[in-house]
C-alpha cells in the first residue's frame, strides 16, 4: 500500500498496516477496559445487527484555543450516554499529524439507527440543545463516514490479560487506482494477511469506506502497545526478511494512487464503553 510517512515511522508502518480498526477494537478492548468504548462500493444490504460489520466514524478538527472545552463536552456526552445505557463510543486523538483532530468511532447496528442521536438524544431536550450549541463553538470542521469492517481480511486484536490496552494506533488510508480493487483484495487475502499472521503484529484491521468522505478508500488500523514499538523493525521484516517484505509491499504500493499515515493515541478518559451486548457482538 502507498502511504506518506517519516523515515522513523517507515520501519514500522510500510506494510499496509492501518484502520480503521477503530471499531473492531472497540469490542475487544471494551471487555478489558470498561473506560474505553476507517472503505468501496455502496453496500447492497443493510448491516446485520448480529455481526455488526459497520461503524460510524466522525473526524473532528477542534479549534486550537477550545480543546479543553471540547474535551469537557465530550466527557459530558459520555456520562449521559452511560447513564442512558445506549451504545458507547471510542475516542482517539491524532498525535503524529494534525494534533487538533479527534476520531470518534461507534458501532452501527443499522442504518436506520443513524439519526437516533438527534431524534432520541441522551439528555433532556433543553440540555441537549444547549450541549449542541456549545460543542459547535469548539469545532473547526468535521466529517462523518460509515465504514465496513472486513473481518476476513483482518487480524482482529485479542484482549490480553497480562498487557495493558495499546496506547497508540497507526492508521493508514489508501486510495486505490481505478480497476484495482479485485486485484488488491486478492493480494490482501492470499498473501498480505497470511504474511502478517506470521509476524509479531498484534492486530491489523481492514476497513472500506462505504459512505461519506473518502468513499472507496481502504483504511487499515494497527494497534501499537507503546512508543517503543515504533523503534523496532517493520513486522514483515522481522518474519520474512527485508528483501521479501519490500517486494511484497511494493506490489501493494503499485495498486494505490495515494495514501496517508497518521498515529493516534487512545483517549479512554473521553470514551464511553459500549454496552456488554455490543462488546460481545463486536468481539465475535
Amino acid at each position: 500500500m502507498r502511504h506518506e510517512h517519516s523515515r522513523e515511522l517507515g520501519v514500522f508502518v510500510r506494510p499496509l498496516i492501518a484502520i480503521a480498526f477503530l471499531t473492531a477494537t472497540a469490542g475487544a478492548f471494551g471487555q478489558q477496559n470498561q473506560e474505553s468504548p476507517r472503505v468501496a462500493r455502496a453496500p447492497s444490504a443493510a448491516p446485520a445487527p448480529q455481526t455488526m460489520p459497520w461503524n460510524q466514524v466522525r473526524i473532528i478538527r477542534v479549534k486550537g484555543d477550545r480543546i479543553g472545552d471540547f474535551e469537557a463536552l465530550i466527557k459530558e456526552l459520555g456520562a449521559a450516554v452511560s447513564r442512558g445505557g445506549s451504545g458507547g463510543f471510542m475516542v482517539w486523538q491524532v498525535v503524529l499529524g494534525d494534533q487538533n483532530t479527534y476520531h470518534i468511532v461507534s458501532q452501527l447496528e443499522s442504518f436506520a439507527s443513524l439519526p437516533e442521536l438527534e431524534t432520541d438524544p441522551p439528555m433532556e431536550q433543553a440540555q441537549w440543545a444547549s450541549w449542541l450549541e456549545r460543542i459547535r463553538g469548539t469545532i473547526d470542521s468535521q466529517v462523518m463516514g460509515v465504514t465496513q469492517l472486513h473481518a476476513d481480511l483482518s487480524i482482529l486484536p485479542q484482549p490480553a490479560q497480562s498487557e495493558p490496552n495499546p496506547e497508540l494506533m497507526i492508521l493508514v488510508t489508501n486510495t486505490l487506482l481505478p480497476g484495482k480493487r479485485s486485484e488488491f483484495v486478492a493480494l490482501l487475502r492470499d498473501e498480505l494477511i497470511p504474511a502478517f499472521r506470521e509476524s509479531p503484529i498484534i492486530g491489523l484491521v481492514s476497513n472500506e469506506m462505504a459512505f461519506g468522505s473518502g468513499s472507496g478508500n481502504w483504511v487499515f488500523a494497527v494497534p501499537v502497545q507503546n512508543w517503543a514499538e515504533l523503534d523496532k523493525p517493520m513486522p514483515l521484516i522481522t518474519s520474512m526478511g527485508q528483501q521479501a517484505a519490500e517486494a511484497l509491499m511494493s506490489r501493494a504500493d503499485s495498486m494505490a494512487a495515494r495514501g496517508e499515515t497518521i498515529v493516534l493515541r487512545s483517549r479512554p478518559d473521553l470514551s464511553s464503553a459500549p454496552s456488554p451486548a455490543q462488546a460481545q457482538s463486536a468481539a465475535r
